[in-house]
């Protein structure tokens, strides 16, 4: 892939074989797949790192990933109507132990569903939304903020 300025977006829809591996590997280590699919993307972003910012190898990868924030009152409504997110961070000297990485990531993403960390996020907003241009500074700067986004959602959930 070619380094592109951001804003930019890449998208990949795992095929079917593919996700049936995913799933299966998942299962094989004990873990979720949105665990596995972070840890797997830790290592992308470092080795993108690498390849384009090889000036800076103590560079702090984080990923938001989205929280439901659902519980049994909420019935059958939407995720859309209860998300929020978590960040997780890792440095690049932490990557190197996939089983250890995999199994921090696990335990990270379980502790922020049960303690519903990511109800952090929308106070944040609130707050920065309360002055003026507070949203435009807090997402004003040279780099990236937003880096990578991971969705278990079937588009078949959503043609019918």
């Amino acid at each position: 892939m070619l380094f592109r300025s951001y804003p930019a977006i890449v998208s990949h829809t795992f095929s079917e074989t593919q996700t049936v591996q995913i799933v299966a590997t998942a299962k094989r280590y004990a873990t979720s797949v949105g665990a596995l699919l972070l840890r797997d993307g830790f290592l992308a972003l470092d080795r993108w790192n690498q390849r384009y910012l090889n000036d800076d190898r103590d560079r702090l990868i984080r990923l938001v990933v989205p929280v439901n924030l659902r519980d049994s009152s909420h019935g059958s409504a939407s995720a859309f109507n209860a998300v929020s997110y978590a960040f997780i961070d890792r440095h690049p000297q932490q990557l190197h132990d996939l089983s250890r990485l995999l199994q921090s990531v696990h335990g990270e993403l379980n502790e922020a569903k049960q303690m519903r960390f990511g109800m952090a996020f929308l106070p944040v907003l609130k707050f920065f939304g309360k002055f003026p241009d507070g949203i435009a500074s807090l997402l004003s700067s040279d780099r990236c903020l937003g880096t990578a986004v991971f969705s278990n959602v079937r588009s078949e959930e959503y043609t019918s």
